[in-house]
């Protein structure tokens, strides 16, 4: 973790940190696997866009590949806690970096009926990463889904599952759909922040096109956190100017608050 935070300060390569992280047994503790896992995904996260994402997200399946080979889809007699967090973690980090085989078997069993196919520790997992890799015609079921829920919890969830969709043409439906009505206001700016884990640019552009109503949607006090969380989002230095612009009309301490975040 020292390497990989001085990395991520350039104090030292993020190449000492991989060295680090390739070098870590295929049968090592849980806790160590998850956080070569999420050092994975937040890299492949940097190289969003750039000429390298390819072969991070190459990489990264490659590398905890062999962490989920241990742990498989299926619990295992006399596996700890820890080995449980591992196979969630490692389904989702497969997921978010492309593994064919992780996906497909992510969305095999969502559209099961066999419950056997989604137990309740790997349950929500496998279904956000077959609904980030939604068609549109399996989108189009989430949002039904979404709208024919009543209770709030079970609504509130199914809203965030439809928002994972990565596919550009569907999260740009889904910001849509925070306009009208069928999103609850109180849900609008969680379904916005779920958009922008896959499609930060998207979503910062989405907020700044539609600020007001946005905005008039939010709680007073998260009305800075939540532009700046999305912001933050987005590893595209243009953005920084298009804070500058954003942040003009608040007042001097207030946009210095929401810069630091």
């Amino acid at each position: 973790q020292d390497y990989w935070a001085f990395g991520q300060s350039g104090d030292a390569s993020f190449g000492d940190a991989l060295d680090l992280m390739a070098q870590t047994p295929d049968s090592a503790d849980p806790l160590m696997a998850k956080q070569v896992a999420n050092n994975l995904v937040a890299l492949a996260g940097y190289e969003r866009g750039r000429p390298g994402e390819a072969a991070v997200r190459a990489y990264g399946v490659a590398r905890l590949g062999r962490f989920f080979a241990r742990v498989g889809w299926r619990p295992r007699a006399g596996e700890n806690i820890n080995q449980s967090v591992l196979r969630t973690t490692l389904i989702d980090a497969l997921g978010q970096l492309g593994d064919a085989a992780i996906i497909a078997e992510a969305r095999r069993r969502a559209t099961s009926h066999d419950e056997a196919l989604l137990p309740p520790a790997t349950r929500d997992t496998t279904l956000k990463v077959a609904a980030r890799n939604a068609t549109a015609a399996e989108y189009d079921a989430l949002i039904a889904k979404a709208r024919a829920e009543t209770e709030p919890s079970d609504q509130r969830d199914a809203w965030i599952l439809a928002a994972q969709a990565r596919d550009p043409a569907l999260a740009a439906r889904t910001l849509d759909l925070t306009l009208g009505a069928d999103i609850p206001r109180q849900l609008r700016h969680e379904i916005i922040q779920q958009v922008a884990l896959n499609n930060p640019q998207r979503a910062w552009r989405f907020i700044i096109a539609h600020r007001a109503a946005v905005e008039g949607a939010i709680d007073t006090m998260l009305r800075l956190q939540f532009p700046a969380e999305i912001a933050g989002a987005n590893n595209d230095p243009a953005t920084l100017a298009e804070i500058d612009a954003y942040t003009q009309p608040i007042a001097a301490g207030s946009r210095a608050a929401f810069r630091s975040e």
